[in-house]
């Protein structure tokens, strides 16, 4: 191989790699991440699922939020926890294919919310989130599969468990 050909090779590479670094650099709001603009949403929904070990005995306890629309008080501080940080995509969502499953892995720590947001009739207005551990698992209309992302505020996880929790009916 002739001594500009690596270069050039090496070059192409290090182009590729300052690409997809600043893809995965790059924040997006809630609604690129939800591909929905935030004042066209009409009702939400949440649960929280907690569990864990108390006291030597294991636990699960879940809270839940339904049809909130705008005139309920529990709207608006929903979508400022959510709208108030930005979020980065997962290298996964570069695959070619759909994404099936997700796993939260070793970051799962007894917590999971699960949020659905409609901004419309029908089933092709609406989005889900469900956050665990360290990802936000979003699935969207006129999409195959789910994309995952990670939000740029660590405690967002804990903040909507809290306020689930705290203002939602125990199930």
């Amino acid at each position: 191989m002739r001594p500009g050909t690596k270069k050039c090779i090496f070059l192409l590479l290090a182009i590729l790699l300052l690409c997809l670094l600043a893809w995965r650099l790059t924040p997006h709001t809630f609604e690129q991440m939800t591909a929905s603009n935030i004042n066209d949403i009409t009702s939400l929904a949440g649960v929280v699922s907690l569990s864990g070990v108390r006291d030597g005995r294991a636990y699960t306890e879940c809270y839940a939020l339904q049809n909130v629309t705008p005139e309920d008080t529990a709207f608006e501080p929903i979508l400022i926890l959510l709208t108030t940080t930005r979020y980065r995509e997962d290298l996964r969502n570069l695959l070619p294919w759909g994404i099936d499953s997700v796993s939260a892995g070793r970051a799962f720590d007894g917590r999971s919310v699960s949020l659905m947001l409609v901004w419309g009739p029908s089933a092709d207005e609406c989005c889900s989130l469900s956050l665990s551990g360290r990802q936000i698992v979003v699935s969207r209309p006129h999409h195959d599969g789910f994309l995952i992302y990670h939000s740029e505020d660590p405690e967002l996880l804990n903040w909507l468990s809290i306020y689930l929790a705290n203002n939602g009916e125990k199930g």
